[in-house]
């Protein structure tokens, strides 16, 4: 089954003063009522001509998760507090745009250009319906809508989820959404060319895959490892760092530790150390579950020690002994001799730490003597 693709259906409602279209400036909004619209139910079909002459149908996004957003854009109208949901819509874009997310946009604005310089302003790529309508339009109809902004959130099977969703929630709950959901298709069928050893066949499945979904970071980690079975390691960083750049706590922490630990295993064959313990410091920004966050704890403390760099090594030390006595019996029993090591690692660290106190002491002694 191919990842769920979510798709954020923007249905910008800008309306400029004018007689007859929509609600001038100075008028104020209607009163409102809860959508008719329920939780469970089919969401209403509709199809329209975008901005660049496409034709658009939601039935066209079976399949995928979909976000119908009613806002206000245009400057003087009453619902301009509603382009507070452009900074929500471009983070759900940068994040997730591509074969599991789009935008379509659903304008009422009278004028198509203005719509255009919010979009070019703002950095919104999506398809845009200029419905000047207002209110009355009918997609308000189809959905209830007589106040912005306002948010319906549809499943793949075009059912609605929600009827009140806040720009606030548009990352989380989308995120979370697509965690759920097992892997496009395509990508374990190039990684079975990769085990087949048919190593090029699987580097052009997985360029389309990333083509397709170009912030997935599953599809780039994919890329980068086809790349590395074909002994290209600087197409293989690359895709790796790609996927490294798109990863956020959504993803699966396996994928997580995967990819920060290629990262960190080709800057220390490039001669690059600390550019290492970055990669692996990356993978703590986003993983809370403590199985493999005590992996990365081990794994940087260890790389810390090396370098040198004891102070380092010894507030990661300490938090693994801090995270691993909170863990789980079948966690704690998982890393048992990893944390013996690190309990070898911490007195190691003391006495490497005790040693340079030392040394800069007697540097001091001899500096005043002079």
């Amino acid at each position: 089954m191919p990842w769920a693709r979510v798709v954020s259906v923007v249905v910008g409602l800008a309306v400029l003063a004018g007689p007859g279209v929509g609600m001038a400036q100075d008028d104020k909004p209607p009163p409102t009522k809860p959508t008719h619209l329920k939780v469970g139910q089919a969401a209403p079909s509709f199809s329209f001509i975008g901005l660049d002459g496409t034709e658009v149908k939601l039935a066209d996004f079976r399949g995928r998760y979909v976000l119908i957003d009613f806002v206000w854009w245009t400057p003087g109208s009453f619902a301009i507090q509603s382009k507070g949901e452009i900074p929500a819509l471009r983070e759900v874009q940068q994040r997730f745009y591509g074969k599991r997310f789009a935008i379509i946009a659903i304008s009422m604005d009278t004028n198509p250009a203005a719509v255009q310089a919010v979009m070019a302003t703002e950095k919104l790529s999506f398809p845009v319906y200029v419905h000047k309508t207002g209110f009355e339009g009918e997609i308000c109809r189809l959905y209830g809508v007589q106040r912005c902004p306002a948010a319906f959130l549809i499943d793949k099977a075009g059912r609605i989820v929600r009827t009140d969703l806040a720009s606030v929630e548009f990352v989380d709950v989308v995120g979370g959404l697509l965690a759920k959901e097992p892997p496009d298709p395509e990508i374990p069928a190039a990684y079975n060319l990769l085990k087949q050893g048919n190593v090029q066949a699987a580097i052009v499945k997985a360029r389309r895959v990333v083509r397709e979904d170009p912030h997935n970071a599953r599809a780039h980690t994919l890329l980068a490892d086809c790349y590395y079975a074909a002994q290209d390691l600087r197409g293989a960083m690359g895709a790796y760092l790609a996927a490294d750049e798109r990863m956020d706590k959504y993803d699966p922490p396996a994928l997580i530790v995967y990819v920060c630990n290629r990262v960190a295993g080709l800057w220390h064959r490039a001669g690059k150390p600390d550019k290492a313990a970055a990669a692996l410091e990356r993978g703590l920004e986003l993983i809370e579950d403590p199985r493999y966050r005590l992996q990365l704890l081990y794994d940087v403390g260890g790389l810390y020690v090396k370098l040198g760099q004891y102070e380092l090594a010894a507030e990661r030390s300490l938090e693994f002994v801090h995270v691993y006595g909170k863990a789980s019996e079948e966690v704690r029993n998982h890393y048992f001799a990893k944390g013996k090591e690190v309990e070898k690692r911490l007195a190691q660290v003391r006495k490497a730490l005790i040693a340079a106190r030392q040394k800069r002491e007697a540097q001091e002694e001899g500096e005043t003597d002079e």
